[in-house]
């Protein structure tokens, strides 16, 4: 449950991570960035049946999270779209990926973008970065049993090395639940309140993607989260690594998962899955396709864009535009890869398709 959301103060000294903001002068396309805590309890859930099932863990644990909103200062000029973005946190920073690939159409169409903070390992760079704005973070682990693994072991079997026991990753699930309603909803505490959203998209690139696919098997069609309607109308999954199952709390990340975890295997609302060709070469995840599909309970489409890959000088390092505080705390993005020429392929323009195509099929829907 959010208890609270705060605006935070944004000037000339104090201002957002990676704002988009400073790099892109928001005000020339009639937008504002605007940067709230959220404040709140989460459910710590564990997995209890194969198909991932979740049962309660931990209950009603205090958290204090971070969102970021870009939106029109004209009210007038909204779409009614709000997309959701599961901020991708694998290189242990705030990437805002599929912002970057679709900002163009989004400030073009009048949407609303919310970043949210996704996981802790973000945490130690945030408040390197700005430690007044951003010490007060908090995902504790209140459990703080000793894990049952090694964590080495743990490691060499492909787990990112931020697993900690002084914080639980697991509270995520209901935060973006619970901000999900909030915002579809007339609380005071809704900072999209004047705007009245009529639909929210979920959206996550590459890690994040594969939080899309864990939410949607473990949480979306639970009763408590669907209530009398779909907490989401439509998921659009960017370069996703699907054979990466998202333990629903980090005690399990050894978890042995059925394979049915490395897919969606049911969602009544449009799921967009656009894939580079390093995802398919290079992680798996074409073994994991599923044919595409309007059944009632199974609404999906796949993408496949030939010569792309999942960096792209576009994608992780333009954007940053060689940012002085990124360089400030040694962690500007820098292009990785076998080619002494980074690629460069403009997969933004096909993400950009890729959104509209969800866009018009919840419409169709809808109607």
């Amino acid at each position: 449950m959010i208890t609270d959301i705060i605006e935070i103060p944004i000037t000339s000294d104090s201002y957002p991570f990676s704002s988009a903001d400073r790099y892109l002068n928001l005000s020339q396309y009639g937008y504002v960035e605007k940067e709230y805590y959220v404040k709140g309890t989460a459910n710590v859930y564990k997995t209890v049946g194969e198909m991932g099932e979740v049962d309660i863990k931990t209950k009603d644990v205090p958290y204090t999270n971070r969102i970021i909103i870009r939106e029109p200062k004209d009210v007038s000029k909204f779409s009614g779209h709000v997309v959701v973005e599961i901020i991708n946190p694998t290189s242990f920073m705030e990437i805002e990926r599929m912002w970057i690939h679709g900002y163009r159409k989004l400030l073009r169409d009048g949407d609303i973008y919310i970043g949210i903070t996704s996981k802790p390992n973000t945490f130690a760079k945030l408040i390197e970065f700005d430690k007044e704005r951003y010490e007060c973070l908090s995902w504790p682990n209140e459990c703080e049993d000793p894990f049952d693994f090694d964590l080495e072991e743990a490691y060499k079997k492909g787990n990112l090395p931020d697993i900690d026991i002084r914080y639980e990753p697991g509270l995520f699930w209901d935060m973006l639940t619970d901000l999900a309603w909030l915002l579809r909803g007339n609380s005071s505490l809704n900072p999209l309140k004047a705007y009245a959203p009529k639909y929210i998209h979920l959206t996550g690139w590459s890690q994040s993607g594969a939080y899309l696919v864990r939410y949607l098997n473990s949480f979306a069609y639970r009763d408590e989260v669907k209530k009398d309607g779909c907490v989401f109308d439509g998921y659009f999954a960017g370069g996703c690594i699907r054979h990466w199952v998202i333990p629903v709390n980090q005690y399990e990340v050894t978890y042995d998962y059925s394979y049915k975890l490395t897919r969606v295997e049911y969602v009544e609302q449009p799921y967009i899955s656009m894939q580079t060709e390093s995802e398919n070469s290079q992680t798996n995840s074409y073994s994991t396709q599923r044919q595409d599909s309007d059944q009632w309970n199974f609404m999906y489409r796949n993408y496949d864009v030939t010569g792309s890959s999942h960096d792209t000088m576009y994608n992780y390092v333009n954007y940053y535009q060689n940012d002085p505080d990124l360089i400030r705390i040694n962690h500007l993005p820098k292009y990785i890869g076998k080619h002494e020429r980074a690629n460069d392929y403009p997969s933004h323009i096909l993400f950009a398709a890729g959104g509209t195509t969800s866009r018009k099929r919840t419409h169709k829907i809808d109607k």
